[in-house]
């Protein structure tokens, strides 16, 4: 049996995370939104310098039509990146567990990026036995309507991984039961036993039509913000490329 695998997880427009009510089954939104995860998100999983892990993303299945019509305007998504219904979400990602003792849940919303040796670096990461979760505080946020760019320390917990004993989760020993609530899945992250990652190792995207997500938050602490091109032209790559 390996020793662990890597699956980043992203809720893309399921209840309960809804901000904005009906308007995230609109194929407005929904094209809007794959626009954004096709020229930002899977730039980032697509630049990973190791690409043994698997990406899904999990939407309502009303949309099903509406995400497989939007999906369509592109290019054929890479063999790890998968889009899955709620309804199938939990058993297809079952399917790639079965030869791992451990397996690291990733969160990443489908707007956002990690840093480009962040998968890396947790296959080389040697975390405590009793560590149940990575946490990233540290990373950028970037304003990709303005093109600025800022230091960010976020105050809550968005950006972490689970570490599970595969075994523990195919039996149900789940630290969040609803998959889809991952506003209380964050402060489970911070109550149990953790580490910090201190690398800058996410790229928080403010884009315009975010729910959330800006420079001024009560969440987030953001230093030394700029718009200078050559200073957003060299952070920029290390998380979506060129």
């Amino acid at each position: 049996m390996k020793n662990k695998t890597v699956i980043i997880t992203s809720m893309f427009n399921v209840k309960p995370y809804i901000q904005n009510g009906r308007d995230r089954y609109t194929k407005e939104w929904i094209n809007y939104r794959i626009k954004v995860f096709q020229e930002f998100t899977l730039r980032s999983l697509k630049l990973q310098t190791n690409q043994d892990f698997n990406f899904f993303l999990c939407y309502e299945d009303a949309t099903d039509e509406l995400i497989k019509s939007a999906l369509n305007k592109y290019d054929p998504l890479p063999s790890n990146v998968h889009f899955v219904m709620k309804s199938k979400y939990r058993e297809e990602i079952k399917e790639y567990l079965k030869d791992y003792e451990y397996v690291y849940f990733v969160r990443l919303d489908s707007d956002d990026a990690y840093h480009k040796t962040f998968i890396q670096q947790l296959y080389d990461y040697n975390p405590k036995p009793e560590t149940v979760s990575l946490i990233n505080r540290s990373g950028y946020i970037y304003d990709s309507v303005n093109k600025s760019i800022g230091k960010c320390y976020c105050k809550v917990v968005t950006f972490y991984t689970f570490i599970y004993k595969t075994q523990d989760y195919l039996n149900g020993k789940i630290y969040n039961q609803d998959f889809t609530d991952i506003d209380n899945e964050q402060y489970i992250a911070i109550r149990v036993p953790h580490e910090f990652i201190e690398k800058r190792n996410y790229l928080w995207h403010v884009h315009g039509k975010n729910t959330i997500t800006s420079f001024n938050n009560w969440f987030t602490q953001v230093d030394d913000a700029t718009d200078d091109i050559e200073v957003v032209n060299k952070i920029i790559p290390e998380y979506i490329g060129k």
